[in-house]
């Protein structure tokens, strides 16, 4: 408990003395960005520290840390003495009741899931361990880039941003690696709510300055509707696994057995199989997590009919997963990129802007701020980075296109800023792609992997009902002029994009020169000839036609929406910034629903060789912005009493019902049978007392590397790495391979180490200390379990500087 209570005097401290520059740069929001001070906070906070590190201007220490958060109190020192500090807290005094509100859901969203992690804290399973290897890594590593914990003699080549700043925190308030893992969690949480909260309370509540105070309450509460479809609100799987248990639409085949055709054609893997024989409305499943599968409904098949796991996670599956994973880590920083993006579009100003005006965005307050936080994406969560660049490209250059239209003048904009833009933002984070291994081999047409319309909808539901109705309104307001005509030319696109990557292939089948090439591509899809490829292709996507339909009906509404030609001559409500609160929301449902379609065409090939990724990492953003908008369309239906707004609010709400009966079933399993008494944030408490000794030696003792049993993925091995934060040779190949794709840097280490510990050959054991420079060789019961340890040949040549009944450990320095 007390170590909750030191992060969060700690982020508080962070939000206060950064809020003055957000109060700087956000002043025509309501809330003068004290909504997302914590989540600029940290931003900040980490970058500073960590490239004062990169360039070992501080060290990897407390003044490091120290360091870095007085450059951030001297930015923002000069924010409020340029503002006047006095109108700082006119504001706060003024507006007290943002401020409590924004403390109160700030605490309540850290303590609730501080809560729920105490119930099962264990960093166990999954990926977890891998998470936490990479916390201590950077924590112990002497300089930057950080050391991989699990590959000794290299840095890190993964996007560990998020990781540094819980070591930040670590080597302020001195926690443990178990406890930190687990408050950085519930962090997060609450960073989420805050973050997404105020972006829609300033959507909703847009040139309201003059209103009481009081008038604000039911904006600041409507407003956490948003952070609750995010984090709460999940997929129809639940609902499914609901009606599967009680055994809908089952039916005795006359043998003893249930069929039933509605859950085969479903094809959702283990719902297809009879529910138990205790059927009830409690989701169960014999021999599996049942809540697991919410995150694997969809399914690619090869041509030979095998199954390809597709990830499709939300965030209260990775939340009550607890894997501190980037796609996690990530969302608080998007929201916040969304939030500068909504002030850009409500508030830049774009009259007579040409090049000029876009040197004097990018080097004005919002526009270095607007670069640091897209450009962060790249070191948090790299996938993200062109999304979100994208969305801020949109906003900029929307309102000129309103009011100059499409000509030249606009390409020629819309390149400037995206090149200058883009190179400022790689800029400040080049030094992270200089160590970066990729193992992105280029895209792939999606050809036979193709979504299923009920998969999407089973996955999207819950969020879709609202935006489907609330875009269905105002498209009856505006008009149907030109919609069709949208509709067909982007179908016209879509399908001569299909088309040409048929023809594309059964072009290259013909070139004798590039056959090998084609029987490699042709294994992808595990089929033995292009015909047959095209033929499963055809089929495929007919199968899946309904879907492209829908997605290119959405585009097309939207692109309506966005552009209406009875508009296009009246200036004047483009200069109304009322109007850019729908602005923004089409914007979001525009490039979500692009990036639905996207992974239907092409996605980006990695090890695994099919869409899994693709859709995971898309998909997740989907799933941001679809909660935003959805949000924002219920709390409008809400607002306007309406007798047709009523009816859509409550058809609505049906539809997000479905998306809480997973939270609700999965939260009532985990809390059950808790122990108040036995509730714990220490991830490590499950580690046995006499490894817990040795390790603890080991964090104490002088950084080198570590030799320890090599094994594989979601597995103990790595784990004396992982807690102590001392290299080792090698921890999970699996995992290495994927983040440096390919094997070049992992080499013989795997057999090499079984040799170190299997070998009576002194002599060759001493060549494998000093090829891979291991200071201290760990000898445990995994080690022992793993390999037929040649104990002597230790004893002989090497002192001990640890030894209990379970643990020795050889220090084989200068060996």
């Amino acid at each position: 408990m007390f170590d909750f209570v030191k992060w969060f005097f700690m982020i508080e401290i962070l939000g206060w003395i950064v809020f003055p520059l957000a109060f700087s740069i956000f002043k025509k929001f309501k809330d003068r960005g004290y909504s997302i001070s914590k989540t600029l906070a940290l931003l900040l906070t980490g970058y500073i520290f960590w490239i004062g590190n990169t360039f070992s201007f501080i060290g990897n220490d407390n003044y490091g840390v120290i360091f870095s958060i007085l450059v951030v109190v001297i930015v923002s020192t000069y924010a409020a003495l340029k503002n006047g500090l006095g109108e700082i807290l006119t504001w706060i005094r003024e507006n007290s009741k943002i401020v409590l509100f924004y403390e109160v859901v700030f605490l309540f969203g850290f303590l609730s899931w501080s809560f729920v992690r105490a119930t099962n804290p264990a960093v166990l399973g999954t990926e977890k361990p891998m998470e936490q290897a990479f916390i201590m890594g950077i924590m112990r590593s002497p300089a930057f880039p950080p050391a991989d914990p699990w590959l000794s003699g290299y840095s890190i080549s993964y996007y560990y941003f998020g990781y540094l700043i819980v070591v930040i925190f670590m080597h302020v308030a001195g926690t443990s690696s178990g406890i930190a893992f687990n408050l950085a969690i519930s962090l997060w949480f609450a960073l989420i709510i805050t973050t997404a909260s105020g972006i829609t309370f300033n959507l909703i509540n847009y040139g309201v300055g003059d209103r009481k105070e009081s008038t604000l309450i039911k904006p600041m509460l409507l407003s956490l509707l948003t952070p609750i479809f995010i984090l709460i609100i999940s997929n129809a799987e639940g609902f499914l696994e609901v009606l599967h248990s009680t055994g809908f639409l089952w039916k005795s085949d006359g043998n003893g057995g249930l069929v039933s055709g509605f859950w085969r054609w479903l094809d959702i893997q283990e719902l297809t199989q009879p529910p138990g024989l205790s059927l009830d409305w409690t989701p169960s499943r014999l021999g599996g997590t049942w809540w697991w599968r919410a995150s694997r409904v969809l399914q690619d098949y090869t041509a030979g009919g095998v199954s390809r796991e597709i990830i499709d996670e939300f965030p209260f599956f990775s939340f009550f997963l607890a894997d501190f994973h980037p796609h996690l880590i990530s969302i608080p920083f998007g929201l916040f990129i969304l939030y500068i993006s909504l002030y850009l579009l409500q508030n830049l100003k774009i009259e007579n802007w040409k090049i000029s005006g876009i040197i004097g965005f990018i080097f004005s307050d919002v526009g270095i701020l607007s670069a640091l936080s897209v450009g962060g994406l790249i070191i948090i969560n790299t996938w993200d980075f062109p999304i979100y660049f994208g969305i801020v490209l949109m906003v900029i250059l929307y309102p000129r296109i309103k009011v100059f239209g499409w000509k030249k003048e606009r390409i020629i904009e819309i390149i400037r800023l995206a090149v200058t833009f883009g190179i400022i933002c790689i800029s400040l984070y080049f030094p992270f792609l200089i160590g970066l291994s990729s193992q992105a081999g280029g895209f792939l047409p999606s050809l036979i992997f193709q979504t299923r319309t009920v998969h999407y909808l089973v996955m999207f539901f819950p969020l879709i009902t609202p935006i489907i109705l609330g875009l269905a309104v105002m498209l009856k307001k505006k008009g149907f002029i030109g919609f069709a005509r949208t509709f067909g030319i982007i179908s016209l696109i879509t399908f001569m994009l299909y088309g040409s990557i048929i023809i594309s292939l059964f072009v290259l089948n013909k070139i004798p020169e590039i056959s090998d090439s084609i029987t490699n591509f042709l294994g992808i899809y595990q089929t033995q000839s292009v015909n047959s490829l095209l033929k499963d292709t055809v089929y495929r996507f007919l199968n899946t036609f309904p879907l492209k339909i829908l997605l290119i009906l959405f585009i097309a509404v939207l692109i309506t929406l966005l552009f209406p030609k009875k508009d296009h001559k009246e200036r004047e409500k483009v200069e109304n910034r009322n109007i850019y609160s729908q602005v923004f929301v089409y914007i979001l449902v525009l490039f979500a629903v692009v990036l639905s379609l996207i992974p239907e065409i092409f996605y980006l090939r990695d090890q695994f060789g099919w869409r899994m990724n693709t859709i995971f990492k898309f998909y997740y953003q989907i799933w941001i912005l679809f909660s935003i908008t959805a949000s924002f369309y219920v709390i409008n239906m809400f607002r306007n009493q309406k007798k047709e707004n009523r009816i859509i609010f409550w058809f609505s709400a049906v539809a997000l019902i479905t998306g809480l009966f997973y939270p609700f079933f999965t939260l009532r399993e985990r809390m059950r049978n808790i122990d108040i008494g036995r509730l714990s944030l220490d991830g490590n408490q499950y580690i046995a007392a006499e490894e817990k000794e040795a390790i603890e030696f080991l964090i104490d003792s002088d950084y080198g590397f570590v030799s320890e049993a090599i094994g594989g993925s979601y597995s103990s091995y790595g784990r004396i790495s992982k807690l102590s934060g001392l290299p080792t040779v090698l921890g999970w190949p699996g995992h290495e391979l994927q983040w440096r794709g390919g094997t070049g840097e992992i080499g013989s280490r795997e057999a090499d180490i079984e040799i170190l510990y299997s070998s009576g050959n002194w002599e060759r054991t001493k060549e494998i200390i000093t090829q891979y420079d291991i200071r201290y060789i760990y000898l445990g019961d995994l080690e022992r379990n793993s390999y037929l340890v040649h104990h002597e040949k230790f004893l002989d040549n090497l002192p001990i500087i640890f030894n209990n009944s379970k643990v020795t450990i050889f220090l084989a320095e200068n060996e």
